[in-house]
């Protein structure tokens, strides 16, 4: 402007601070709700993780023991159960993937939490970090 006054708002930092402060909170049960879903949700990424794993090994078994005995049939029985296993595979990931649609605000961090609720999550982060590690060990020592 003329008169040296900006025309532009000059008040953006404090409007985007206040804009912070005004992030709507969580209730406990909103809390509890997202973290056993999530709990539900990885559990079936992981069950798809591993039938994936497990398709491609059936096919490289199927594949390596018939090879030599029946060659017509089998590796097409290999194709098709590796298929099988990989969709269904898939269709375990969608769905853990779906479990959490409905916490897009959490999942996007637009909410406030007070000081025993944080204590409350990494609580239960802890203990979910110890069953990880508990029964990664316990998968390790199982394979050797």
């Amino acid at each position: 402007m003329k008169n040296g006054t900006p025309s532009f708002n000059t008040n953006a930092k404090q409007d985007s601070k206040k804009r912070e402060v005004e992030l709507p909170k969580l209730t406990d049960d909103q809390i509890n709700d997202y973290l056993s879903v999530t709990a539900k949700a990885a559990k079936f990424k992981s069950v798809g993780l591993t039938l994936g794993g497990i398709g491609l090994a059936l096919f490289f078994a199927i594949m390596g023991f018939y090879e030599s005995i029946h060659y017509t049939i089998f590796p097409s029985t290999a194709i098709i159960t590796t298929l099988i296993t990989w969709a269904i595979s898939v269709g375990f990931f969608i769905y853990g993937f779906l479990l959490t649609r409905d916490f897009y605000q959490i999942k996007r961090k637009q909410f406030t939490l007070t000081n025993e609720q944080l204590k409350q999550i990494q609580n239960k982060q802890k203990t979910f970090m110890t069953r990880i590690i508990s029964a990664s060990s316990l998968e390790l020592f199982y394979v050797f």
